[in-house]
């Protein structure tokens, strides 16, 4: 099998049409900051929000810490972590299956300890992240943090990208047949700058405590509730 890219990582699809189920495969430094975080504030009351789930292994990591920890994505229950009979009263795991785009306030938790979303926000329009961002943040106390990362405009992926030219309230397009076929990515999306995750910040209330590229060009950032 081809791989994806200098981690060595696979196309494990998730549906079929958003990309490889990386975190199946391997930890990356921003599961590692996540993580980390989620056993300093384990202690404390409030609800651990992924967006994007997929099959659900980083939840599943906050919630064995004891964490009330909530998982969203399009996917079936059966296709995640839950498809393990008995987990869901063993450990504090829900699970919301709903289109993000569908996602309104009253979806989410009412007190949310911290977000975590890897590999996701990509595939929504620009201002329905923002709209969809604002709403988590309107549910997160102050310091609250968001480990966020989106596929970037300098990754191999901008390789003949319909929307490379378009400002990011515009940026929404197919990637080139080549990229969708080799990465497993057939929806739209809008690829980001670092500069671009320092505007969505802006724009829904939070601070950049880092902001940053990968190695393949990704973007990824912790960002703090203001």
């Amino acid at each position: 099998m081809e791989k994806l890219n200098s981690y060595g990582d696979e196309l494990i699809e998730t549906t079929g049409f958003h990309g490889a189920d990386i975190a199946s495969q391997r930890m990356d430094d921003l599961d590692e900051s996540a993580l980390l975080h989620a056993i300093k504030v384990r202690s404390q009351a409030g609800v651990a929000l992924d967006i994007g789930s997929g099959s659900g292994i980083q939840g599943l990591r906050f919630a064995s810490l004891g964490i009330k920890s909530v998982l969203v994505d399009i996917i079936p229950a059966e296709q995640t972590v839950l498809k393990i009979r008995g987990l869901s009263e063993l450990l504090p795991l829900a699970y919301l299956q709903k289109d993000a785009n569908l996602i309104v306030h009253e979806d989410l938790p009412k007190e949310i300890l911290f977000v975590y979303s890897q590999r996701f926000i990509h595939y929504l329009r620009y201002d329905r992240a923002v709209e969809l961002f604002l709403a988590v943040r309107s549910r997160m106390k102050v310091g609250a943090k968001l480990f966020l990362s989106a596929s970037g405009i300098n990754t191999e992926l901008a390789d003949e990208y319909s929307a490379l030219n378009q400002p990011i309230s515009l940026r929404y397009g197919k990637l080139s047949e080549a990229m969708c076929k080799k990465h497993g990515i057939f929806e739209p999306v809008c690829l980001y700058s670092s500069q671009d995750i320092k505007q969505l910040s802006s724009e829904i209330s939070m601070s950049c405590q880092i902001v940053y590229e990968s190695k393949f060009g990704n973007i990824k950032a912790i960002l703090v509730a203001t």
